[in-house]
């Protein structure tokens, strides 16, 4: 999880991260 992860910011993604 880190960076590369929120450059590709998949909305999902975006919001599990978050």
């Amino acid at each position: 999880k880190g960076t590369t992860y929120i450059k590709r910011c998949l909305h999902l993604a975006c919001s599990v991260l978050k």
